[in-house]
């Protein structure tokens, strides 16, 4: 993971060439090759796409929105605070509640506002209320993930002192428990049999993609010496056992961007204005035993993070160049909105 945390570190402005040309090629046909090398490739907007079922839940500044790929609507459904940031949306299994996290600055890095905490609300967008409030300054929980019954929820705690871990804490907040420490981005099998995570525990592993059970036992990792640089954000379909992934492999094209930018853990609560390429990302998918490894997309995003349609028949993701969707039965890749976010999820 440190050559992922040094590559997307190194960042310049380069996305003018990227959107010059969407502006020039319109509805022109998908180029096969980037602009610059790193660079995500240029794929025009699709327009609406009849068949694409629910809404795509993302954050734009302060607020969530949806987006829905059929009709191309776009709502406002919940505003915060200013200085309030929602991010890592999940929705839980009988799709009526979404979990997610809300960094506040507050007065700055001392306060004991500054932080993220969890939070819950209705999948219409309504009663959006604090679920498990960060305990110190600089304190932050974040990507939450359910329970296959949905009775409990997983998440990332990052220390003030940086240290990663996930726990687990009951819907009725009865039970509070560390799963296994420094690790991040929890996601569990829809059959309650996995739960993957991204690792940190050995830093000479950039493929520290792991699977163990509910409590954290028999760890594996599943993609050593499969020729990945980097890994993040595994997400369990919502039936079966396949997992999506996004990954650095190890011949991916060097960043187009070599300068050092202001790169942290809430870059993402930044203004989301036109930025220098980072590394080269796609999605691949995976069983839950390690077999079926395949990559689904070829596209080089930057840093892309995936979310599974409710009935596990699409893929939608964010990255650099805005909102996708892929139909897992044709493996077709669309951009179906330019809109800029943190995070995304697939409402009903």
């Amino acid at each position: 993971m440190r050559l992922y945390r040094r590559w997307i570190a190194r960042r310049v402005v380069g996305i003018a060439a990227v959107l010059a040309l969407l502006a020039a090629c319109g509805q022109a046909a998908q180029p096969v090759q980037p602009v610059v090398p790193g660079a995500p490739l240029a794929i025009p907007l699709s327009g609406p796409i009849a068949q694409a079922p629910g809404k795509l839940l993302f954050d734009r500044t302060d607020s969530w929105w949806t987006f829905e790929p059929s009709t191309q609507k776009k709502a406002e459904v919940y505003a915060f605070p200013e200085q309030s940031f929602p991010s890592t949306p999940a929705l839980s299994p009988d799709g009526t509640t979404v979990a997610f996290s809300v960094f506040s600055f507050g007065k700055g890095p001392e306060d004991p506002a500054y932080g993220t905490d969890l939070y819950l609300m209705r999948a219409d967008g309504s009663d959006a209320q604090v679920f498990l409030a960060h305990e110190a300054a600089a304190e932050t929980l974040t990507d939450p993930a359910w329970s296959a019954d949905g009775s409990m929820i997983y998440f990332t705690r990052r220390s003030p002192q940086g240290d990663y871990r996930i726990e687990r804490i009951g819907l009725d907040k009865g039970e509070r428990k560390v799963i296994v420490d420094a690790a991040q981005t929890p996601t569990l099998s829809a059959d309650g049999q996995y739960l993957a995570y991204v690792s940190f525990a050995d830093a000479s592993r950039n493929t520290g993609l792991v699977i163990a059970t509910p409590e954290g036992g028999n760890p594996q990792f599943v993609l050593k010496d499969k020729g990945f640089l980097a890994v993040g954000t595994p997400r369990f379909a919502p039936t079966g056992t396949q997992m999506v992934f996004v990954a650095v492999p190890e011949n991916a094209p060097s960043p187009a961007a070599q300068q050092s930018s202001r790169a942290g853990l809430f870059d993402w609560a930044l203004p989301r204005t036109a930025r220098a390429h980072g590394v080269p990302w796609d999605l691949w998918l995976i069983n839950a035993d390690g077999s079926g490894l395949r990559q689904l997309t070829e596209i080089q995003e930057d840093y892309p993070v995936p979310t599974w349609s409710p009935d596990a028949a699409w893929i939608g993701f964010k990255g650099e160049m805005g909102l996708y969707v892929m139909d897992m039965a044709e493996g077709k890749v669309r951009r179906v909105s330019d809109d800029l976010s943190a995070s995304i999820a697939w409402l009903p």
